[in-house]
């Protein structure tokens, strides 16, 4: 196993940080949304890099979300969806999508218990929800919420602990969903611990100490 620098051409995105990326279903296309630059400027460009040619391409589509980083980014049934985040003048909390066919931008209107606005969360898919964990408001407060947003009735919930544990609070952590489970690790206050937040099916919290070696 060995990491490769890619010589990429085209439109190719400027330096930058807190953005997020998603492929599409070909597994062809990878799109990039906003981020910070490095010379502290908040973003809102899109951009398409496609595996094969090895190009990018900038794409100026109307609709899309507003200038921010430090948002989440997931895929469902063609489509990617960006939530929350922030820039400087406040944190977010809602939810747009892309359809990879269509090449449209869309803001969507949910409804239900939505979470507040944050930035340095997580979120995953698993079935026909996205979880969002954590993350800290504008101010950077930080929490340890979880909510699941059921894409068919576009309506969010709070998850309450299956079994009593108290996930810790957290922002720029990472997750992935392993099986039933949603995985994470990290984050600030600084740590290098391992835990499930969620069994999906039980939402039962299970935390998990990790000794490095």
């Amino acid at each position: 196993m060995t990491w490769k620098k890619i010589e990429a051409t085209g439109d190719i995105p400027m330096i930058r940080s807190y953005h997020t990326a998603a492929l599409d279903e070909t597994g062809e296309n990878m799109y990039v949304f906003g981020g910070y630059s490095n010379n502290n400027v908040y973003l809102d460009d899109f951009y398409c890099y496609n595996l094969s040619s090895k190009r990018w391409k900038k794409l100026d589509i109307p609709g899309r979300p507003a200038k921010r980083c430090n948002h989440s980014c997931v895929t469902y049934k063609g489509e990617m969806y960006i939530f929350g985040g922030s820039n400087t003048r406040t944190a977010f909390n809602d939810l747009h999508k892309f359809n990879f066919d269509t090449q449209k931008w869309t803001l969507i209107e949910t409804t239900g218990d939505i979470p507040s606005k944050r930035k340095g969360h997580t979120a995953v898919v698993y079935a026909k929800h996205m979880y969002v964990f954590a993350g800290s408001d504008f101010k950077n407060h930080v929490n340890n919420e979880l909510f699941k947003y059921n894409f068919e009735q576009k309506r969010w919930s709070r998850v309450e602990n299956g079994n009593g544990i108290t996930a810790p609070k957290s922002w720029y952590h990472s997750a992935v969903v392993c099986k039933d489970s949603m995985i994470v690790f990290g984050g600030c206050p600084a740590n290098n611990k391992l835990y499930k937040v969620l069994k999906i099916k039980t939402h039962k919290i299970n935390l998990i100490s990790l000794r490095l070696m």
